[in-house]
This record gives C-alpha cells, structure tokens and sequence, in this order.
C-alpha cells in the first residue's frame, strides 16, 4: 500500500519497485530516527510550531474578510489570493517563518541529514513559490507560484 503511494507521487515510469521501496524505507528510517531523538522540549517547540502554521492557514484569510487588504474580498478565494498583499501577507509570512524557523531548530539538533534536506527543501520551495512570488505578481513569477 505504501509503495503505491510513493509511485503515485513520483511517477510509476520514474521508479522501479525496488527502488521505490529502497526509498521509502530510507525515508521512513530517517523519521524514526528523528521521533526517537526528539525530547520533551522539543515536542513543545514542535507544537507551538504546529500551531504558528495553523495560525498561518486561517487568521490571513480572517484579516482578508475583515477587508483589511482590499474593499471587496472575493469569496470564495485561495489562501495564495488572500495573501496575495497587505496586512494578511504579511501576518501569514510572519507566523509561516516564525513556525519554520522553530521546526528547523528541531530539525538542525534532532534530524539526520535526509531529514534536514527534505525539510530545507520544503522551505525553499514555499518561500519561492509564495513570499518570493506571491500569486497575482505577473510574468513569470507568476507562472512560478
């Protein structure tokens, strides 16, 4: 079951079954190792981390019905739109920062190398694709978002 997963996310032409297990398991590994590193204080900044990038999925949007970033919000209307300017931009980079900076402190003490480069990855990729190229930014940066 997992490996039908893992071959649906990168493609099935992409891996072979033995490859894809091979990389599974790897990950799952690294996971494990990571949980069993972790202790209680890094569980609490873990959740306080949790709930920073709640915080970033629903008050934005909150701000963004306020009319607090344009007279007339659309509804309904994509996190990336309601984010796209003003007060709910800058609340949503704050708190979705604020989490990841947390989660890597973790991460950098707890995590093996797999680990922290998935994680680095996954940053750099929203802060491209939503901070450095916020939807409705045009051209190509906006064929990036």
């Amino acid at each position: 079951r997992r490996l039908v997963g893992l071959r649906r996310f990168v493609g099935p032409a992409a891996l072979g079954p033995a490859m894809a297990l091979a990389a599974f398991a790897a990950f799952e590994a690294s996971g494990r190792a990571f949980s069993e590193r972790l202790c209680p204080a890094d569980v609490r900044v873990l959740r306080v981390a949790q709930i920073l990038w709640q915080g970033s999925m629903f008050i934005p949007p909150a701000l963004y019905y306020a009319k607090l970033s344009e007279k007339s919000p659309l509804f309904p209307a994509t996190i990336s739109w309601t984010i796209r300017q003003g007060v709910p931009r800058w609340t949503h980079h704050s708190l979705w920062l604020a989490a990841w900076g947390l989660f890597l402190s973790v991460v950098w003490r707890a995590g093996g190398r797999r680990f922290r480069g998935f994680a680095l990855q996954m940053l750099l990729t929203g802060v491209t694709c939503v901070i450095a190229c916020p939807l409705g930014s045009g051209g190509l940066r906006e064929r990036i978002h």
